[in-house]
């Protein structure tokens, strides 16, 4: 997905007509894996932190590493070489994907790439930490709308930037757009805006969705305790049972699935659901009327509106 990003911004503001063009080129193509080998790095650094056991249906990566001392018998802790293992693996895709992305600047001359790239890792970093942060915030007590707020800087900072609006920064600057310009200033609002309605469907599908189609255990995030905008919805329209079921669930490793339907079953009822639904419409609109002709041209436009339906329509 980061590497058709990385090329629709790099072909809007070159000379090539179409994403699919811009990637026969090289520079177009290092950045698109350097993009994917960024978003690898995030994922197997996410694994570690969520202790998830899986990643789209397989073995996550520190558990692999894992089974690895295991199979071979080697001495100390295989979980502690598993996640030691993991962050290392992590650290080396993101100076990977980073060499990619200045290598292809080095060949363009615009180095502005590099620096969003640079900032981009580190905005990502910071989303991460806010993420940690409250999941560790206690629960009771909680203000939902504080809540909410919180969750939203999380997805603006960990995933909406970096799944959407920074690689078609990124793209644009490596093929010499300004920074300021209306094409740069386009793409940043729409992937900014596309991008949290991309995340907040995929907080909802791990509550909803099928773990066959998704490729995580349903639920999982409730029993990490993670703070989406969707359980911060449920706590400010619930009620005081309704409250009293989250604070038992929401950040039990050991929650039942009974459990966890039931908590489902409450985010519809008190119509958390509904509203998290129309949060996502209402930052897809947002992110779709931004799309100026002027700015950016009638192909690209299609091709945006396309993505946008793809990224937030989908079941896994």
């Amino acid at each position: 997905m980061r590497a058709i990003l990385g090329a629709i911004g790099y072909a809007y503001a070159s000379e090539f007509g179409a994403y699919k063009l811009a990637l026969t080129s090289p520079q177009a193509a290092a950045l698109g894996v350097g993009l994917e080998f960024y978003q690898a790095s995030a994922l197997v650094h996410d694994d570690v932190i969520d202790h998830a056991l899986t990643r789209r249906g397989q073995v996550a990566t520190h558990v692999a590493f894992s089974k690895l001392h295991g199979a071979n018998g080697w001495r100390g802790s295989d979980s502690n070489f598993g996640q030691a293992a993991a962050i290392l693996a992590g650290d080396a895709l993101l100076a990977w994907g980073g060499d990619l992305v200045t290598q292809a600047s080095e060949v363009t001359g615009n180095y502005g790439a590099v620096n969003a790239f640079n900032h981009m890792c580190a905005e990502v970093a910071l989303g991460q930490y806010l993420d940690v942060r409250n999941e560790n915030l206690p629960l009771n007590g909680s203000d939902g709308e504080q809540m909410v707020a919180q969750s939203l800087a999380v997805i603006k900072h960990k995933s909406a930037r970096y799944s959407v609006a920074c690689p078609l920064i990124i793209g644009a600057l490596l093929a010499g757009a300004a920074p300021a310009s209306p094409t740069v200033k386009a793409l940043e609002t729409y992937g900014e805006n596309v991008g949290a309605a991309f995340q907040l469907r995929d907080d909802e599908l791990g509550v909803f969705g099928s773990s066959k189609v998704t490729g995580k255990p349903v639920g999982d995030d409730i029993r990490e305790g993670k703070r989406t905008v969707l359980v911060g919805l449920t706590w400010q329209l619930a009620g005081a049972n309704g409250r009293a079921l989250l604070s038992d669930v929401v950040g039990n490793p050991d929650a039942s699935e009974t459990q966890i339907a039931a908590v489902a079953d409450l985010m519809k009822d008190c119509g958390a659901y509904e509203k998290h639904e129309q949060l996502i419409n209402d930052y897809l609109k947002r992110g779709l009327a931004c799309l100026s002709h002027d700015a950016l041209g009638a192909s690209i436009i299609a091709d945006l509106q396309v993505l946008a339906q793809v990224l937030t329509i989908r079941q896994a």
